[in-house]
């Protein structure tokens, strides 16, 4: 696999080490827009095609899952410690957890940028595993990342025994 897992005591505290970076608003803006698309349309519905009853039943699911899906972005941190970089994620029990890349196997963090994503500074940070093929760790629509990546590159640089020469940009 290519992340490591804490244990599941690790798993269900919040992150000890330094936020990095959190989804940005970009990510909100879909959940969001579907729910009112769809609260809109449900609120439109001719009454005689359906009852007032499942009305009410759909308005409801639709704001539940789009305050849950909310939910979920709200708990994606991005954060490192002394050991390496590791994503919280999860709002159930069941789904919650911490998983990420010590520095020693981590390749060099990569920043996904076009237009768009510089225009409402939501980029994607890619981070790959130093010795495994299998899939990256990839987190879309993060609020500061270019900055969050400067801070990975410098702690894996100190993690690694380099000196710190320059900037991450050079």
């Amino acid at each position: 696999m290519t992340t490591e897992l804490r244990t599941s005591d690790e798993a269900s505290l919040p992150p000890s080490g330094v936020p990095l970076a959190r989804k940005s608003y970009v990510a909100y803006v879909r959940p969001l827009l579907v729910a009112a698309t769809l609260v809109a349309l449900l609120s439109s519905l001719p009454r005689s095609g359906v009852s007032d009853a499942a009305r009410v039943v759909l308005l409801l699911s639709t704001v539940a899952w789009a305050a849950f899906r909310v939910a979920e972005l709200k708990s994606v941190v991005l954060f490192l410690d002394a050991d390496g970089v590791w994503v919280h994620a999860g709002v159930l029990p069941w789904s919650r957890g911490v998983f990420g890349i010590r520095y020693r196997d981590l390749d060099d963090p990569v920043l996904m940028q076009n237009l768009a994503s510089w225009l409402l500074r939501s980029h994607t940070i890619v981070l790959r595993h130093r010795f495994a093929s299998q899939a990256p760790i990839a987190l879309d629509h993060m609020s500061n990342a270019p900055a969050a990546l400067e801070r990975i590159f410098r702690a894996q640089r100190v993690a690694e025994g380099h000196p710190l020469t320059g900037t991450f940009n050079n």
